[in-house]
């Protein structure tokens, strides 16, 4: 369990990063202030957190992982907590399980209310089978439920439900535009913690690069990613799923899933394309790299190399002569990058400012007879 600092923020020890819990109750505040233009009146927002999910018949779990909009509002990381935010006052919420007392024996002591209010810096916590008569002790206006679709994942939103919850007028409308809107924005706190996770791994990703030889394997690399940021950081979870590609795989966009676990041999000689980022209480890392095994490019990854680098660092030839092979390289991405840029306007939605890019390198990849561009930009593509 994360520890509480007498000063009220989040860490997890030693060098790890403090997060003043003040960032989720700005992030509530933001929130209230943006649903107050909606005439609202008494309407109560009601989040549901993440359950720990069983595998399969087993006596065990899946590691948990908190549900995101619930850590953005509350910074809670246990499961089965209920959160509610009133919109007139602001006054937040927090319902947590009631366990049993052999709860203690097998996970641990019972944390009171008490405890918890004071960990998470809310106004009250009750237990979850408190919810219902809280509920109708207030009579909101109604219930704002997130409910919506993921732009990126096509998945829908995590909705709270709870027995009784059809006596209460719905509102599935305002809640999930405005939560996403201002997640979209990054507060000075948000920023910090950011600036942290990155600053994690990075460094894992460094120590990645020393760790693999040729004749290592793609799971090592990843181990050795998830101890650094786990040990050095306090990260438990990666953003995702490691994509440590090597040779051929660098080419597979999301390589290290279940048909494809990270399990090939690098052999010398072999670009390695290491997707992987850390996370640090709901904050998290994207970061691509690309390095031959061996320590040395060959001419051919140079050109790739460097053709991607070439609009992010003003890379040139020293001979101020391109090849063809290299004009192709630099040209296709440079055009890639300025269509993003171009895309970049107000109003205009992150997928369409992500699918820019992807659709000149599309057209380019299609209209060229060198298949070596395909693989780049797929190698490349973050």
């Amino acid at each position: 369990m994360a520890k509480l600092s007498p000063s009220g923020k989040l860490w997890m020890g030693q060098n790890t990063l403090e997060i003043p819990l003040e960032l989720f109750a700005l992030n509530r505040r933001r929130l209230v202030e943006r649903l107050s233009n909606r005439n609202l009146g008494n309407s109560i927002i009601l989040l549901q957190g993440g359950s720990e999910i069983q595998k399969y018949d087993q006596d065990n779990h899946h590691l948990f992982q908190q549900e995101s909009n619930f850590v953005w509002c509350f910074g809670v990381v246990e499961a089965d907590f209920f959160g509610a935010i009133e919109v007139e006052t602001g006054r937040s919420t927090l319902f947590m399980p009631r366990f049993a007392p052999d709860h203690a024996i097998w996970e641990g002591p019972i944390w009171s209310n008490e405890d918890f209010r004071q960990k998470y810096q809310v106004d009250e916590v009750m237990y979850v089978d408190e919810m219902l008569e809280f509920l109708n002790g207030k009579s909101p206006q109604s219930l704002l439920l997130l409910s919506g679709t993921n732009e990126m994942s096509g998945s829908p939103t995590f909705e709270a439900n709870f027995s009784g919850i059809e006596n209460f007028n719905i509102n599935r409308t305002d809640l999930y535009p405005e939560i996403i809107e201002l997640r979209t924005f990054k507060t000075d706190y948000e920023l910090d913690v950011m600036r942290y996770v990155i600053g994690i791994s990075e460094d894992a990703h460094k120590a990645v690069m020393t760790a693999t030889t040729p004749g290592s394997y793609e799971y090592q690399s990843e181990a050795q990613f998830l101890f650094y940021i786990y040990n050095n950081g306090g990260s438990r979870h990666a953003a995702y799923t490691s994509i440590c590609g090597s040779g051929p795989n660098s080419a597979i966009l999301h390589y290290g899933h279940a048909g494809s676990p990270n399990d090939r041999q690098i052999e010398d000689g072999d670009m390695c394309c290491y997707d992987m980022g850390a996370q640090y209480f709901g904050y998290a890392a994207d970061i691509t790299c690309s390095f031959p095994t061996n320590g040395v490019f060959t001419d051919d990854q140079k050109i790739i190399y460097n053709g991607y680098a070439a609009d992010i660092t003003c890379s040139f030839p020293t001979n101020g002569v391109f090849t063809d092979d290299q004009k192709i390289i630099y040209n296709t991405v440079l055009n890639a990058n300025r269509a993003a840029q171009a895309a970049c306007r107000p109003g205009v939605r992150l997928t369409e400012v992500y699918n820019a890019p992807l659709k000149r390198l599309a057209d380019r990849a299609s209209a060229s007879p060198k298949s070596t561009i395909w693989h780049c930009v797929r190698s490349c593509k973050d």
